[in-house]
């Protein structure tokens, strides 16, 4: 859904997930599809933003999928220009 591609973008801006909670105002908003609005929702999480022990394991794979959808939507539009033409 293109309207998450900011919460995937999120995602995939550092290889820790536990970064995310002290990233500041100015890296979010140079994320792609981020915003004031979706900049601002991200620091109001990291105020009370926790993750569990299994973040060690399971953090590197959400990471890993979320670079890989995105890898997907570029190969996809590439796909798409290409029969368009």
């Amino acid at each position: 859904d293109v309207g998450n591609l900011w919460f995937i973008n999120l995602l995939a801006a550092r290889d820790d997930l536990r970064q995310l909670a002290r990233m500041r105002q100015v890296s979010l908003l140079k994320i792609p599809a981020i915003g004031r609005k979706y900049a601002a929702d991200v620091l109001a999480w990291q105020a009370g933003a926790s993750f569990s022990t299994e973040v060690e394991l399971v953090g590197p794979m959400i990471v890993a999928d979320a670079r890989r959808i995105l890898a997907l939507g570029v190969e996809i539009k590439a796909l798409e220009t290409r029969l368009e033409a």
